[in-house]
């Protein structure tokens, strides 16, 4: 039987040296490449922290989990962060069980982040 997930909706916006990522839906390998498209383009040594603001994710595969990577990837040379923000239980759980909080902060709120990167 088939799972019916949301369709990933992105809304990106770039500010200073912040670049926000507004999740809403499922980032699973059906919507990877959609987000990649659009998030990776807009990071490097100018913007060098992604804010991923999964309030509204209500899914992440491993699929989805490559593209947080991939991230991280792309801004380490820059000094660079990925930070979530504001996801749900279930996404934060998964990110915490699969390492990734040794690579990602989690805050509370895309304002929490801003301020811990003492970014405007």
């Amino acid at each position: 039987m088939a799972v019916s997930r949301d369709v990933l909706k992105v809304r990106i916006e770039s500010d200073g040296a912040c670049v926000v990522a507004s999740l809403d839906g499922s980032l699973d390998e059906a919507s990877q490449h959609q987000a990649e498209s659009m998030i990776m383009p807009m990071l490097g040594a100018e913007r060098k922290h992604l804010l991923l603001e999964a309030s509204e994710l209500s899914f992440v595969s491993s699929a989805g989990l490559r593209v947080i990577i991939s991230a991280v990837k792309a801004l380490k040379p820059h000094g660079g962060s990925v930070n979530v923000c504001a996801p749900q239980p279930t996404v934060e759980q998964l990110l915490r069980i699969a390492g990734l909080t040794a690579l990602i902060r989690i805050h509370p709120s895309v304002d929490a982040a801003r301020s811990a990167l003492n970014v405007g």
